[in-house]
């Protein structure tokens, strides 16, 4: 329950601040919540495939996972500014709103595919996993007024970066565990 919780809910955050960033810039409209919703959809049915495809290997899939962690946290010193400078590119109609929902469909996809695939592994894929995934999510949604008024964006990709560092030692040692 622990484990689908942390995860589930880093997930969370990291879409929540970036569908935050992006919305800034094109606003709040029918097109926003369709592009996610789809984006919903297809991570969901993508996580699943994924999830059944990499059952059988689920030492391989931690290593893996463990592998992306350490790369993400090397290369996620300066996301903050990365992001932030493409979404003053939206705002400033450099690229358009059609990017923009893009971005968003992109985010809910690949964040979803994420989270799907985690939850969809045997071992995370029972009703305590569940749960925990499902309050993690609702901690978040209901945070998001607070969060979004009073967290400096900065701050929330420094801690997510360093739980970067953190899922791959975590992952690492899922790794071992699952040979």
């Amino acid at each position: 329950m622990l484990t689908s919780f942390v995860y589930v809910g880093r997930e969370s955050l990291e879409m929540m601040f970036l569908s935050l960033m992006v919305s800034s810039a094109i606003g709040y409209n029918w097109k926003l919540f369709t592009s996610a919703g789809v984006g919903l959809v297809v991570g969901l049915i993508v996580g699943w495939f994924l999830g059944q495809a990499l059952e059988p290997y689920e030492a391989i899939m931690y290593a893996l996972l463990s592998a992306l962690m350490l790369y993400l946290f090397y290369t996620s010193k300066d996301m903050a500014k990365h992001i932030k400078h493409h979404v003053e590119q939206i705002k400033q109609g450099q690229t358009g709103t059609l990017v923009g929902l893009f971005t968003i469909f992109f985010i809910f996809a690949r964040e979803f595919m994420e989270i799907f695939t985690f939850m969809f592994q045997a071992v995370n894929n029972t009703k305590e996993g569940w749960i925990g995934a499902s309050l993690a999510i609702a901690i978040v949604f209901g945070a998001f007024p607070f969060i979004k008024k009073h967290l400096n964006t900065q701050t929330m990709f420094v801690v997510t970066r360093y739980a970067f560092l953190v899922f791959a030692f975590w992952f690492g040692y899922e790794a071992i565990e699952h040979l």
